[in-house]
């Protein structure tokens, strides 16, 4: 193969890079969950291991115990993931990501939870072409009301014993 083929195919290869995980395996707990090696992709710091409360450093605060997970690209671009439950027993997913010199700080994803039971006969349809859909589920009550000319999220708020206005579109 020519130094030319050679050098177009490494070319090649860099364009199509996306992150890549590096599923070796840490026997041990990670004690630390921001310790990375971004100068060496399969370095033992990056190796796939679990994480738990009280026995591993920054973590995210209401995470309780997971797995995490180093996304590598290149020594300026590596996520961190960490897939577990947090304080009050929930799935949750968190990430964290190096940019060569800082973390940005951890962002949690938010949670899609399905309602517990959708109440089919309290859908309503009055005079006023109103449309509410109530709905209760482990994160609470909501009302989704729509009209012809708005849509509006309520939720109950138990510390005022009314609902409030989530969002209006």
């Amino acid at each position: 193969m020519a130094s030319s083929e050679i050098k177009a195919s490494v070319e090649s290869q860099k364009a199509d890079k996306k992150f890549v995980p590096f599923y070796g395996v840490n026997t041990n707990h990670i004690t630390d969950a921001l310790q990375i090696n971004p100068n060496y992709q399969y370095s033992i710091e990056n190796y796939v291991g679990y994480l738990y409360s009280g026995g591993t450093i920054n973590m995210p605060s209401d995470c309780s115990v997971g797995i995490r997970e180093v996304y590598y690209y290149n020594p300026s671009n590596v996520m961190v993931k960490i897939t577990g439950t947090d304080t009050d027993g929930k799935y949750c997913e968190w990430g964290n990501k190096y940019d060569g010199s800082r973390w940005t700080g951890w962002q949690k994803n938010p949670q899609v939870t399905k309602a517990s039971s959708i109440d089919v006969a309290n859908i309503e349809s009055d005079s006023t072409n109103l449309l509410s859909i109530h709905i209760e589920g482990d994160n609470g009550k909501y009302i989704l009301a729509a009209t012809s000319s708005l849509l509006r999220l309520l939720k109950w708020d138990t510390s005022v014993n009314n609902w409030t206005v989530v969002w209006d579109k």
